[in-house]
């Protein structure tokens, strides 16, 4: 199972066009998803509320929509003595059970989707055990289709004024939680062998792509101090 944005539009695309969300940005869209859909004004439809949770894991873990979007709720939420990991099967790169560690926030709103899912699933409506499933309308027994995810964010960009560091609405891309966590993983000092793994990567190619970024990042920032007159040498 694949989504067009699980390909890259040119296969020679350079690193400096690899699309990363600002940090600005996934502070805007982590206070919105702190907040209770049923708080927020305007308001969040229901079909709307069942993307939040996608959304949640697409910024923890990095995976591809496809590979959320491909997990079943009978096996995906795995504890150990070490904490708990998200496990799911990567059909890019063949991947079986596939895992990587999540925080408690995350597994609290996974253990709630997994329960919901539960109660509505049966043998007709959800053959596969999908986690996020359609058990009605045209995608009966199917998961969520990753273009309306990504139509939501949008819808909540617009919504709720989620700028850019120009003041304008910023455009989302579900791919783009992807290098997002690559560059978060790097900054936070993690070994690139570590990434490779965490992302299942076939090569290494594309981790490295993921270091890059991060240092036209740290150059940026300083390109910055330096016009404000901050000696970064004293």
């Amino acid at each position: 199972m694949f989504f067009k944005e699980d390909f890259p539009k040119n296969q020679k695309q350079k690193e400096d066009q690899i699309k990363y969300i600002p940090e600005s940005v996934i502070n805007q869209l982590e206070f919105l998803l702190n907040q209770n859909p049923d708080d927020v004004i305007p308001l969040m439809n229901d079909i709307e509320k069942d993307y939040v949770p996608i959304v949640i894991l697409l910024m923890a873990t990095g995976w591809r929509i496809s590979d959320i979007l491909n997990l079943r709720f009978q096996n995906c939420l795995i504890a150990t003595n070490n904490g708990y990991y998200l496990q799911g099967d990567i059909p890019k790169t063949d991947v079986k059970q596939h895992r990587v560690p999540i925080d408690e926030e995350v597994v609290r709103a996974i253990q709630t989707i997994i329960e919901q899912t539960k109660e509505k699933s049966t043998r007709e409506n959800n053959p596969e055990g999908y986690l996020f499933v359609r058990t009605s309308g045209k995608r009966k027994g199917k998961p969520f289709a990753g273009q309306s995810v990504q139509r939501a964010l949008n819808c909540w960009a617009e919504r709720y004024k989620t700028l850019d560091q120009h003041g304008n609405i910023y455009h989302f891309g579900n791919h783009a939680f992807r290098h997002t966590k690559g560059v978060e993983l790097i900054n936070l000092g993690m070994n690139l062998t570590h990434i490779m793994k965490w992302f299942a990567h076939a090569s290494p190619e594309m981790t490295l792509m993921y270091a890059k970024i991060a240092d036209d990042t740290l150059r940026k920032e300083w390109e910055k101090a330096q016009k404000k007159g901050i000696s970064l040498t004293s």
